[in-house]
């Protein structure tokens, strides 16, 4: 188990600028406490919408992709030093072009709003999910080997697939997973990638692993 001093040192940036603003803030309390008319809850309040703005996808609520990479980057030196499994996944709503053109883009985002939703509750704690853009989003298995990790990507097509509002609208994912083997951050995703592509061009809706196919893509 790590100690105290490793935690703070794998503390996000973010995460830190946040802890510094709020003991800012505290000061800002204190002094205020000399005058009159100074609305401290609505300075808090201002705070806490930048920090989010800063991590968030606008769209569906979800970590955006530069705030994954830079915890992807922390879990990686974490992986390395300490010997830990990790996993990293990549999902694409399968046809999602066809979807848009057939129900709007209206109906698209809020097909992108649901699974962002739907995905996230049927996760781990430990899990993170974020979007990596258009219609895919990425996962992040701390302490996963890929093994585990495509039992819980296979969990989640499966969840999809039987979801009412997804089967409305004909939704269904393939998923790309990798393992964490000693690789770049770069080359852990294109493990995925690969995987990915690997799924969309032999049938869709389905989970691969690239430690499954790697003999095949190299």
């Amino acid at each position: 188990m790590q100690d105290n001093n490793n935690n703070e040192k794998y503390l996000h940036k973010h995460e830190k600028l946040y802890q510094e603003l709020k003991t800012e803030l505290e000061k800002i309390k204190q002094e205020s406490k000399k005058f009159d008319g100074i609305d401290i809850t609505t300075i808090e309040e201002k705070i806490k919408q930048l920090y989010d703005i800063a991590i968030k996808d606008e769209k569906t609520g979800l970590y955006n992709f530069r705030f994954f990479r830079s915890l992807l980057a922390i879990e990686i030196e974490k992986a390395e030093r300490f010997g830990e499994k990790l996993s990293l996944a990549i999902i694409d709503i399968d046809n999602f072009k066809e979807i848009n053109d057939k129900f709007g883009h209206a109906q698209g985002d809020l097909i992108l709003k649901q699974l962002a939703s739907l995905v996230k509750r049927n996760l781990r704690k430990t899990d993170v999910i974020a979007r990596f853009g258009g219609e895919e989003f990425c996962i992040l298995f701390a302490f996963t080997d890929w093994k585990k990790a495509k039992i819980a990507c296979e969990r989640l097509r499966q969840v999809v697939k039987r979801n009412t509002y997804m089967k409305t609208y004909g939704v269904t994912v393939s998923i790309g997973l990798a393992g964490y083997h000693g690789e770049t951050l770069y080359d852990f995703f294109n493990k995925a990638d690969k995987a990915l592509a690997y799924a969309k061009t032999h049938g869709k809706d389905m989970v691969i692993a690239y430690e499954e196919i790697s003999d095949k893509t190299s």
